[in-house]
């Protein structure tokens, strides 16, 4: 009788995990991708065949960008219900502003020292997926780089990885498991070397942060700033 009901408290585990974690990453992966395949598609298409949107290389490459912010906007949408479902059973805790500015502060300065190792030993030199990547994002005038990688970028995937992954996996696996299980999902989901291990390392401190306050703000903040430091610097320098 032991063993059937451990049996079956491992089965309802991982009918949660399957459910509560797999099923929203899946779906925010396939709207978000779709969207943006789909909206880049007939944007090519539109300005290929109207010739009021002719757009230049700077106009289409910023259409370009808003087609992908709506794609990740979208993708979050499609999972927020999962997010109140799993928010509903947590209690949230208020940040104070000195807190705010510490986590503020503490993800410019990691992104930077993260960014700066990755720098002097090769390792970004030797990702040509980063290279690619890293060419499109830093190409972005400045407001519409704070727009993207300061408010949507975190607000949608903490509320992805850390709202929903991370919670999940914490309730029923252990807090430690949870914090590093959506951190791997999180750098993985970067799909190139050197976004995938930054993902995870910022992934484990921004879960670790979500599970101190039980606060999605809180590792938004990090995220943010993490974001808009490392662009500012390199963006400038």
């Amino acid at each position: 009788m032991d063993k059937m009901l451990k049996n079956q408290e491992k089965t309802n585990k991982y009918d949660n995990i399957v459910s509560g974690v797999f099923a929203p990453l899946f779906l925010y992966y396939v709207i978000h991708n779709v969207a943006v395949i789909g909206g880049l598609a007939i944007l090519e298409l539109a300005v290929g065949k109207v010739e009021m949107l002719n757009l230049g290389e700077e106009g289409l490459f910023y259409a370009r960008t808003v087609v992908r912010m709506a794609g990740m906007a979208l993708g979050g949408v499609a999972v927020y219900p999962y997010y109140v479902r799993e928010q509903a059973k947590n209690k949230k805790k208020s940040l104070s502003l000195k807190i705010g500015t510490a986590l503020v502060l503490g993800g410019a300065l990691l992104s930077l020292g993260i960014n700066y190792l990755f720098a002097v030993t090769g390792f970004i030199e030797s990702s040509a997926g980063y290279q690619q990547v890293a060419e499109v994002q830093f190409a972005l005038p400045l407001w519409m780089a704070f727009m993207f990688y300061g408010i949507l970028s975190p607000v949608v995937e903490e509320m992805v990885f850390r709202g929903i992954a991370c919670n999940r996996l914490c309730q029923n696996t252990s807090h430690t498991m949870g914090i590093v299980g959506s951190a791997l999902l999180f750098g993985a989901f970067h799909g190139n070397v050197v976004q995938m291990l930054y993902g995870t390392l910022m992934g484990v401190v921004m879960g670790y942060v979500y599970g101190r306050y039980h606060n999605l703000t809180a590792p938004i903040l990090v995220h943010s700033a993490a974001n808009i430091a490392i662009y500012v610097i390199t963006y400038f320098f």
